[in-house]
């Protein structure tokens, strides 16, 4: 897998660290799957869970800051987050970005 950059490392466990704490207060899940993987230029973090899962439609509320801020953290990126749940079927977070390619990094950082 390719190394991350500080901005991407943290907007990736800050998105895991909140879909974790989410599963806790809320999913009442026993198994819980975190993947975080790489293809090509691609980095892809997978959490899912065995719980109480949700109405996607519902929590899409207002005073829903904790997905709502996960999405913002990949769009900040130029990324995605996907969340696929049903009740009483369990819930996927999928968080997706590209990575640049290293001549885009030197190209914006000489010093790279």
């Amino acid at each position: 897998m390719p190394r991350l950059d500080e901005f991407i490392s943290t907007a990736l466990f800050r998105v895991a660290q909140e879909a974790l704490t989410n599963i806790a207060r809320h999913a009442s899940a026993r198994t819980v799957t975190l993947d975080l993987s790489g293809y090509g230029t691609t980095i892809r973090l997978r959490i899912r869970d065995d719980g109480t899962g949700f109405d996607t439609h519902a929590a899409a509320r207002a005073d829903a800051f904790g997905l709502t801020g996960m999405g913002e953290r990949m769009l900040q990126l130029g990324g995605t987050l996907s969340i696929e749940s049903k009740p009483g079927k369990g819930t996927e977070i999928v968080a997706e970005l590209r990575l640049p390619a290293p001549e885009d990094v030197r190209a914006t950082n000489p010093d790279a």
